[in-house]
């Protein structure tokens, strides 16, 4: 007599955490109880091979979200810190720096060719020379259609450092050298002009840079910038929210990108030790604490009921002492299984 085969399917509630929010869903499951085994959903027979579409220089929206995730799991990581710039001033409580690269004159090589020539050369300096180990990077376009970079890191790197790095990487180009060229031709109110300064500005500091600049012979363009991020701040949330943020300037690339020299071209991309991190999950039933409580207890939590998911979104600095001691014990435990080092 043959045994009549028996399909039994199982519903497991499981809980996902990632530093700034936790999603609870239902994972299913069926179980072949002849045979005595899981029947696995997931198998693939297509063997095909996925072609690979150009980008046309947006970011998917797949690819936004996990900006913004890597953006939170590196401030999340951030051992804070007092440093000391070059000039001698305190930064207190530093977690993570947000720097941002441009050209200081037009742009007239591909873009494709600045970052294989400028932009990769940049980081593997800061990489083998300052400690930069954690990091991620985004391409944007400015409306006059010259290209920048934006690079958060939880390392720190003075100003200094960084204008003298990036000025050096990109005249192997001849960027610094059109710059010089440019500025020594104008006059003192064309320069004023140039730099649009704020109307109320002192007029005699306008002066003084112009005549430094000037005995400088212009060596040193203002191609960088450097915003700090203390624990104090709830700025993680901003930096995620604009990095995998939409263009808005209606410019996607300079005029001198095409598909065929950008086909292969990175708009984004993380340090290895960020692409690690992702999200924690386990069972709910497994776990000693009921999480869901836990969440609904702290404050400015916000609820989004899915079809197949409850999200709740937070911020670290609105979480019950308990909720914190939690949240940090997890994110150091999946810090030690990834063998992520923060910077010190």
């Amino acid at each position: 007599m043959s045994k009549t085969a028996s399909i039994v399917t199982s519903v497991i509630e499981k809980v996902s955490f990632r530093p700034n929010k936790v999603v609870f869903y239902n994972e299913f499951s069926k179980y072949d109880t002849i045979n005595e085994c899981v029947i696995n959903r997931s198998s693939n027979n297509s063997g095909g091979t996925k072609l690979k579409r150009f980008h046309n220089f947006e970011i998917s929206d797949n690819a936004r979200r996990e900006i913004q995730n890597k953006i939170h799991w590196l401030y999340s990581l951030s051992v804070k810190r007092n440093v000391k710039t070059i000039a001698g001033n305190s930064i207190f409580n530093f977690k993570m720096g947000f720097i941002t690269v441009t050209l200081p004159s037009s742009q007239v090589h591909s873009t494709a060719e600045i970052t294989k020539t400028c932009f990769n050369q940049f980081l593997t300096e800061l990489r083998t020379s300052h400690g930069l180990e954690n990091y991620i990077w985004r391409l944007e376009f400015q409306k006059n259609g010259n290209l920048h970079y934006h690079l958060a890191t939880d390392c720190y790197i003075d100003y200094h450092i960084l204008l003298k790095c990036w000025n050096r990487c990109i005249d192997k180009l001849g960027y610094v050298k059109r710059y010089r060229q440019k500025m020594k031709a104008l006059s003192l109110l064309q320069y004023r002009n140039l730099n649009d300064f704020n109307k109320k500005a002192d007029f005699s500091k306008i002066v003084e840079r112009f005549n430094l600049n000037t005995k400088n012979g212009w060596i040193n363009p203002p191609s960088v910038d450097v915003k700090s991020a203390t624990s104090e701040k709830k700025i993680a949330a901003y930096i995620a929210k604009y990095f995998g943020k939409k263009e808005k300037s209606g410019v996607k690339c300079s005029p001198l990108d095409n598909e065929e020299n950008s086909f292969s071209l990175r708009l984004w991309f993380c340090s290895r030790s960020l692409s690690k991190m992702k999200s924690v999950s386990d069972y709910v039933e497994k776990l000693e604490i009921d999480f869901k409580s836990l969440i609904r207890s702290c404050k400015k939590v916000k609820e989004v009921i899915c079809d197949y998911c409850i999200v709740y979104y937070y911020d670290f600095q609105d979480l019950t002492a308990q909720a914190k001691q939690i949240f940090t014990w997890i994110i150091e435990e999946e810090r030690n299984i990834q063998g992520y080092r923060h910077a010190t």
